[in-house]
């Protein structure tokens, strides 16, 4: 990974931590790439699909059902996004 990927990678990063802490309404929540879904606070099914509903509008990407089921960390979160939007 370039340089210049990796700057990227950590914009994508910075911005999907400001989606979720929106979302979940925790300003002062440290999120990083390795940070599982499961260990948000007040992460529950709603709070998933309103912060994937904002993800969708955000990357103006679309998720299918399976990929949804298969995201446990920001990291694969942001993996997603990023095949999408290539």
């Amino acid at each position: 990974m370039t340089q210049q990927d990796q700057k990227q990678q950590e914009k994508l990063i910075d911005r999907l931590a400001e989606i979720l802490r929106d979302v979940l309404d925790e300003d002062a929540m440290s999120i990083t790439e390795a940070t599982m879904m499961v260990d948000l606070p007040h992460w529950d099914s709603l709070a998933q699909i309103r912060a994937l509903i904002s993800v969708e509008e955000v990357f103006g990407v679309q998720f299918l059902p399976d990929e949804i089921a298969a995201l446990k960390s920001v990291g694969q979160l942001a993996a997603l996004v990023e095949a999408k939007t290539a």
